[in-house]
Order: structure tokens, then C-alpha cells, then sequence
């Protein structure tokens, strides 16, 4: 993936990852989702900025460098390292510098629904990215799982989250939905959120396609 800083390196060899795959006929480049634990979760949420390959994605555990994470847990002063390091001046929490390419700050340039499945001690450094995709009606979902940290190791907790993430996937690649009754909410809920991906406009490329489920039903 794609570097906190910049580098496209990384997410070179993704999308590349995914036109090999297509060519190969193995995937189709309109049903592709991407998932990320740990720090491929910072890595999932930098590609949402800056592509359109994804069409549905996934993170379990924090992972979006934004300005909040500067000062959240573990990260607290990884900003002012993180600069120095580049070479940039304070203030080290600056739109500009490394955090140019925050997903929060590039949230308007995010189309690809993200699912959140955070243990309740990380979820608060992924409330920036939240909130901001929320403002610009972007289709995003969070759970926070009480008492659980990075390692999920409640095995209800566990297959909470692979039901769901099954479901999420299944939903915005398939348009399938599982018949159990108790999810019903949950799929009104997704319903709405695709109609809203399917109302936003192309952006600043006016020539993508709108993403398969946005294509009429008969």
C-alpha cells in the first residue's frame, strides 16, 4: 500500500496486483475489496484517498495517520518524529508536511464504503477519518468492540466480525444480502448508503465508471 507520507510505490504494486489478477480473468475490476489489520489498516485507509480500485473495503484495528493520531496513545509525538525525519518544521500536526495525505483531510476523495470493526481501546484515533466521511455522506459504518483490544481474542467478538466482514463484502460485490431476520436494520441501513455512492458525482475524473451496483435494476 501506499505510504503515510507519499510514496506510491506500494500502492503501484497493489493496483498492479489487481490488473494482473483481472488480465488473468481470476478477479473481476469492478468487484474488489481490500481489508486491512494493524498497520495494513493505515495502509487500506491511504489507498481510499488516492484510488478507485476498491470497491468495498474493510479495517479491523486503528490505522488512518491522521492529525488525532499525533496525540492518541502509542502515537503520541510520532508526528514530530515522523517530520523531522522528512524534513519538515513545526507545527508538526499541519495539513501540509506528512499529513498532506491524511484520509481524513482527503475524505472528499474517498468513494470506496468502509467498514470499522475497532477494539474499544483504538476506536478513538479512527474518529477523525469517521467524522469526516460522515460530512461528506460517504458510506461508512463503524463497531467498537467492547473491552477488546488490538488482538480480538473474545471468540464471540471474533465471529462477530467475520460474519460481518462477509456480509460487507457480499453486499457492496455480490448485492446479495443474508436472509436472517435480525439483520434487517443492518441492510436498510447499507441499502441507503449505496444510494447515497450512487448519487455522488465522478469527481476529478470524469471518465470513471460508476461502480457496478450503481447500474440500473431490472
Amino acid at each position: 500500500m501506499t505510504s503515510i507520507t507519499g510514496d506510491n510505490s506500494a500502492l503501484d504494486f497493489v493496483e498492479a496486483a489487481v490488473d494482473v489478477l483481472s488480465d488473468a480473468g481470476i478477479a473481476d475490476p469492478k468487484r474488489v475489496a481490500i481489508s486491512g489489520y494493524s498497520a495494513s489498516s493505515t495502509y487500506t485507509t491511504s489507498a481510499l484517498a488516492r484510488s478507485r480500485k476498491f470497491t468495498a473495503a474493510i479495517v479491523t484495528t486503528a490505522g488512518s495517520f491522521d492529525a488525532i493520531t499525533c496525540y492518541l496513545s502509542a502515537t503520541y509525538r510520532s508526528c514530530e518524529t515522523l517530520a523531522k525525519q522528512e524534513g519538515f518544521e513545526r507545527p508538526y500536526d499541519a495539513r501540509e508536511g506528512i499529513l498532506k495525505n491524511s484520509p481524513a483531510w482527503n475524505a472528499d476523495k474517498i468513494h470506496t464504503p468502509l467498514l470499522m470493526q475497532l477494539p474499544e481501546s483504538e476506536y478513538p484515533e479512527m474518529m477523525q477519518l469517521y467524522g469526516a466521511l460522515l460530512d461528506y455522506d460517504r458510506a461508512v459504518e463503524m463497531y467498537v468492540f467492547a473491552g477488546a483490544f488490538h488482538y480480538k481474542n473474545d471468540p464471540k467478538q471474533r465471529l462477530t466480525v467475520y460474519d460481518r466482514n462477509v456480509e460487507w463484502i457480499e453486499f457492496w460485490l455480490k448485492g446479495l444480502e443474508s436472509a436472517r431476520t435480525d439483520l434487517t436494520d443492518q441492510y436498510l441501513r447499507w441499502r441507503e448508503m449505496r444510494e447515497g455512492r450512487c448519487s455522488l458525482p465522478a469527481g476529478d475524473r470524469d471518465d470513471e465508471d460508476p461502480p457496478w451496483f450503481c447500474a440500473p435494476r431490472h
